[in-house]
């Protein structure tokens, strides 16, 4: 039995709640409508070798007109192929859909090029995001890094690792003295 099973148990549990994705990034996006009303929300992305294209991987604080929609944890390359999600920072390509769920007309879509149903250049959304359907304008389209604000959950865990072993490292350390 080791002398110390807190300080086991802590490293265990550290390394069970962290996963590290060093690729994935929050991203913030927002498209200006015809009507002048504003879709905008954050993202998590992995950005590809081109630095332009983002595989999307969830979608979440979207906000039509200043006003919160509801989740939308259906992320897919359109509505009915639940291939990759893609978009990218200059605007110039576009795969991709959120939805409340996979049946549901809830939610937004974007399409630019053949998106695997055939050539479109489209925006598309449901009631809550302003029912629109319209052609797809890359001049009103955003999508730029958050800003780090917090410590992400590994820093996290490598500093109270520290403040873990920094006592019996001194204890030791007297000892020794």
């Amino acid at each position: 039995m080791s002398k110390h099973p807190i300080f086991l148990t802590a490293i265990f549990l550290l390394a069970a709640g962290t996963t590290i994705n060093a690729n994935a990034i929050p991203l913030s996006f927002s498209y200006t409508v015809t009507s002048g009303q504003v879709l905008s929300g954050m993202l998590d992305g992995i950005v590809q070798a081109d630095n332009d294209t983002v595989l999307v991987s969830s979608v979440s604080d979207v906000l039509f007109d200043g006003v919160l929609g509801p989740a939308l944890p259906f992320i897919s390359k359109n509505f009915s192929d639940t291939g990759p999600a893609f978009t990218s920072f200059s605007g110039l390509f576009q795969a991709w859909c959120a939805a409340t769920n996979p049946c549901s007309i809830d939610g937004f879509l974007f399409a630019t090029g053949d998106d695997g149903i055939g050539q479109s250049n489209v925006y598309t959304s449901g009631i809550s995001f302003g029912a629109a359907l319209e052609p797809y304008n890359v001049d009103r389209w955003s999508l730029t890094p958050k800003p780090a604000s917090i410590p992400e959950p590994a820093s996290l865990g490598l500093g109270l690792l520290g403040l873990l072993v920094m006592p019996n490292r001194r204890r030791k350390f007297l000892q020794w003295v």
